[in-house]
């Protein structure tokens, strides 16, 4: 047992968990940012290339198309204009934005920025994934945040309460 002198078990306690936690914590949002691109449909790699972790909530106004008020992103736009000409083309999923570290006082947002998101996100993905889709896996975050945490209070949103 460590030896802790009065009154000082609040600052102890602090300096022993809080590292601990926020490392957890952490490794709980790289996980849910990484998995949520493997869950999505991938027509062209753009929807599941946007996922985006924030500590505001990502406004789902990015677009792909010049004539939607975008740049014609490429390599996606090129990719959508060769599909629907007929070709075979890979999707490309690169994410588009880093991954931050957080504190654990944190309120985390994952949303993505492409304005077609909340037709995208029920969108039926054409392969088989770990989880399902999209909102299958946002829908077991809450389970899956004790492999990070033990007992915890995640508040999920999107997914159906349990």
């Amino acid at each position: 047992m460590a030896n802790i002198p009065p009154g000082k078990l609040a600052e102890w306690a602090e300096k022993q968990l809080m590292p601990q936690l926020t490392e957890g914590f952490n490794s709980f949002v790289r996980f849910a940012s990484t998995q949520l691109p493997k869950e999505s449909p991938q027509y062209t790699g753009f929807y599941a290339s946007s996922w985006e972790t924030s500590l505001t909530r990502p406004a789902p106004n990015d677009f792909l198309s010049p004539k939607g008020g975008g740049s014609g992103k490429e390599p996606w736009y090129g990719i959508g204009i060769r599909r629907r000409r007929g070709e075979q083309v890979t999707p490309h999923v690169v994410p588009r934005f880093d991954i931050p570290e957080f504190k654990l006082s944190d309120t985390v947002y994952i949303g993505n920025r492409v304005n077609y998101a909340r037709y995208a996100v029920v969108g039926k993905v054409p392969f088989t994934t770990q989880y399902g889709g999209v909102m299958p896996f946002v829908s077991q975050l809450k389970g899956l945040s004790k492999n990070y945490f033990g007992a915890s209070d995640i508040r999920i949103t999107g997914a159906p309460r349990s």
